[in-house]
């Protein structure tokens, strides 16, 4: 008799059902590094030194008003003068914007790309009488937020920066935020102040290799003792970052008037 027929396989087993989906990623908060970053962001805490062209540094020499002292009555025993740039008597318009293109230029290479507005072209001059001191401690502009910037171009002897010394600046670095809604330490609280002051880094600019400091407004510095008897002077002027709220004229009031000082030529000391 034969064997009984073997029974049909069995079927195989169904799939196992599918993973469940998987969460979506959270969005990334603002604080990430997806975050985009504004373009004042690189002029906060800026402090540069570098060299503009020879020929805008002789053209711009040729033009230098200098403080004039006066006989005994008159001597300017003060540490420095302010004026303002008169262009039909000192920097043209034409040799600014030239002035503001290089230096532009320049500040590409620290990351400022976007446009700048010049603005509030004058003189610091120092007197040649020796008999001056250190100027205030000070920043030039009170507001919070970056995108403001302080030129100096600087002429006269900056290789004598010994004894006597030509007249620079220093500058205490990281100190935009320091001494909020200040523009000068002075009065009752200088010495507490200054002495809190000495935690960030002050640099004294290196103007014997460089003839051009550019920094963030809201740093402090000082201008320093000028005790040559030969001038010295520095144009200034303020570039404000495209978007931020322009920066008022300053009030000149209390600035050297042209008939105080007297027009040189200072291209000797290039």
């Amino acid at each position: 008799m034969p064997p009984p027929p073997l029974p049909p396989p069995l079927p195989p087993p169904p799939p196992p059902p599918p993973p469940p989906p998987s969460p979506p990623s959270p969005l990334p908060s603002p604080s990430h590094s997806t975050r985009q970053s504004s373009p004042s962001d690189a002029a906060d805490g800026l402090y540069v030194e570098f060299n503009l062209s020879d020929d805008l540094m002789r053209q711009t020499a040729t033009k230098c008003p200098a403080i004039r002292s006066g006989g005994r009555e008159g001597d300017k025993r003060g540490s420095r003068y302010v004026i303002t740039n008169d262009t039909t008597r000192y920097t043209s318009h034409r040799l600014l914007q030239d002035i503001h293109k290089e230096v532009a230029e320049q500040l590409k290479q620290h990351g400022i790309t976007v446009r700048t507005h010049m603005s509030n072209a004058e003189w610091v001059l120092a007197p040649t009488n020796g008999r001056t001191s250190n100027g205030p401690t000070h920043r030039d502009i009170k507001r919070k937020q970056p995108g403001y910037l302080t030129v100096l171009l600087f002429f006269g002897d900056r290789k004598l920066q010994g004894s006597p010394g030509y007249g620079g600046v220093k500058i205490w670095k990281n100190s935009q935020n320091f001494y909020p809604g200040h523009d000068s330490i002075r009065g009752a609280e200088f010495r507490h102040v200054k002495r809190k002051l000495q935690k960030f880094d002050g640099v004294i600019a290196n103007l014997e290799n460089f003839n051009c400091v550019v920094f963030d407004s809201r740093l402090i510095h000082e201008s320093l003792r000028h005790t040559q008897h030969t001038p010295r002077a520095s144009l200034t002027f303020f570039l404000t970052l495209e978007g931020m709220t322009p920066l008022p004229q300053a009030c000149d009031d209390h600035y050297a008037k042209p008939e105080e000082c007297d027009t040189i030529d200072m291209q000797q000391y290039l």
